[in-house]
């Protein structure tokens, strides 16, 4: 039986500001300040997560972390959003669950690191969340809710279904990866790079 559903909507957006400037009438309240997180993927032998679809996600934020599985839903075929079940749960000491998965067998397979702010919108009587997401390759915007609601705040941004982006970030740097001829590297700020964005 599978868990909770995740319902989301992700396009690459190079001007998030001028996204929310330009639709003040969706509400844009602050929910979590822009804050940084790292994310530590982990892999099955023989990549067994990866080719059912499937992830295994340690994520440290704000001095919390968690633990998220997400897999593909029979819901997720056929349609242009991304669909999948999503299990979370916190973790007071993500140092020694990792050293524990590595001990099962398991290995992180990738580490991406991202800035997330994240808001609340609002259209007449729906609601959906939006993430902001600043990576070391550009920015995103995903929207998170039911997904007929999705839909229609994708609509009011002007967003058409062809700028969907159906490739998870580890997906994302993969094919850039492999375009450079190279292994999967570490999505991760460089050295200084971080410390330099503006976190007002």
């Amino acid at each position: 039986m599978a868990g909770p559903l995740e319902v989301e909507i992700k396009v690459k957006c190079d001007d998030v500001s001028a996204l929310v400037d330009g639709h003040p009438e969706l509400g844009w309240t602050v929910v979590e300040p822009r804050h940084f997180e790292s994310n530590d993927v982990f892999e099955q032998p023989e990549e067994a997560l990866k080719r059912r679809g499937s992830i295994l996600r340690l994520r440290v934020a704000g001095g919390r972390a968690t633990l998220t599985y997400k897999g593909l839903v029979p819901e997720s075929a056929g349609t242009s959003v991304k669909i999948r079940e999503e299990l979370e749960t916190d973790v007071t000491a993500p140092e020694t669950l990792a050293e524990i998965f590595v001990k099962l067998g398991m290995r992180r397979s990738f580490r991406y690191e991202k800035f997330r702010t994240v808001y609340r919108l609002r259209l007449g009587d729906i609601e959906v969340l939006a993430m902001r997401d600043e990576l070391p390759f550009g920015e995103f915007l995903e929207l998170e809710g039911p997904e007929p609601a999705v839909r229609a705040v994708a609509d009011a941004l002007g967003i058409d279904e062809a700028r969907y982006v159906a490739d998870s970030y580890i997906g994302i740097q993969s094919m850039l990866c492999a375009a450079r001829g190279v292994e999967l590297e570490d999505l991760v700020f460089r050295e200084g790079e971080a410390d330099g964005l503006d976190l007002a």
